[in-house]
């Protein structure tokens, strides 16, 4: 336990470090890149709990787990003025797909990586350079998101107890095209720990906690910086081949916390997930 603590606090003291550097864009306000307007993040290091929260538990000694997720969202990004009123669309729809893969290193630490593609991004240009001319739609086909990255270390085992705690660093490379919002300039990264619960036999809860330290970037009145992720699930196993999910996440922009609605993306998901045999969900 002693020698697992230790490996833990050193890669957190790296990843402090590094959320610690100046940024190179600290002086400035990056008029000219993007941010990634792709909100779902699922939780690939998971043994399949959740769809983007994350729980205590991963993937034993050398298990491993592999999946797609296909993810269609409507008008997740565009202009209003005031804020609610529909001015003009930039993402008007978007499919994505999160292909993920988890392996065990040892029963209590996995790593995991997830790589987004874009299939389609129906863009409307109308912010202008460097995001367009200004002139209309532009449909993009088959761009490549930002890749990710994450360590996941299970400091107490539920499965035989009420609570379960994991710490997951990350970090995301800027793979992505900032301009049409599937990627962001530069490298990002941080932190979650997760906390869940056993409740009763069926029913589980889990807490998230997090920060994501990133460069400035302010696109007309959004002016996005360091997040805190917070994020709160719930699964429901109705019967042994059939659960619930219900998850709600929110990732506000720390120096205007909750105060600008501009800045705090907020999404509420719900699920089934079908366990079909033991090895496909």
């Amino acid at each position: 336990m002693k020698k697992r603590l230790k490996l833990i606090y050193a890669i957190l003291g790296i990843a402090l470090i590094t959320a610690g550097m100046p940024k190179a864009s600290q002086a400035q306000e990056l008029l000219n890149s993007g941010f990634d307007a792709i909100n779902f993040d699922p939780a690939i290091s998971n043994n399949t709990d959740y769809f983007t929260i994350y729980s205590s538990q991963n993937v034993k000694k050398h298990g491993w787990n592999t999946g797609l997720y296909i993810d269609y969202a409507h008008n997740p990004l565009e202009l209003g003025q005031p804020v609610g009123n529909r001015v003009d669309g930039v993402i008007d729809n978007y499919i994505v797909g999160n292909f993920y893969a988890t392996y065990g290193l040892l029963d209590w630490f996995s790593v995991g990586m997830n790589i987004p593609v874009a299939f389609w991004v129906d863009y409307v240009n109308s912010l202008g350079p460097p995001h367009g001319d200004g002139t209309g739609r532009s449909d993009t086909l088959t761009e490549l998101g930002d890749f990710r990255l994450e360590l996941k270390f299970r400091i107490r085992d539920n499965t035989d107890r009420l609570i379960g705690l994991a710490i997951i660093p990350f970090a995301t490379l800027p793979t992505g095209q900032s301009e049409i919002f599937v990627g962001n300039e530069s490298v990002t990264g941080g932190a979650k720990v997760a906390l869940d619960f056993n409740i009763v036999d069926r029913v589980r809860v889990a807490l998230n906690v997090g920060y994501l330290t990133r460069d400035n970037v302010t696109i007309a009145n959004a002016n996005i910086d360091d997040q805190l992720l917070l994020g709160l699930g719930i699964s429901i196993k109705i019967i042994d081949l059939l659960t619930f999910i219900a998850e709600g996440h929110t990732e506000p922009v720390v120096k205007d916390l909750f105060d600008n609605e501009v800045q705090t993306p907020a999404e509420a998901l719900g699920g089934f997930k079908i366990h079909v045999t033991d090895r496909w969900d």
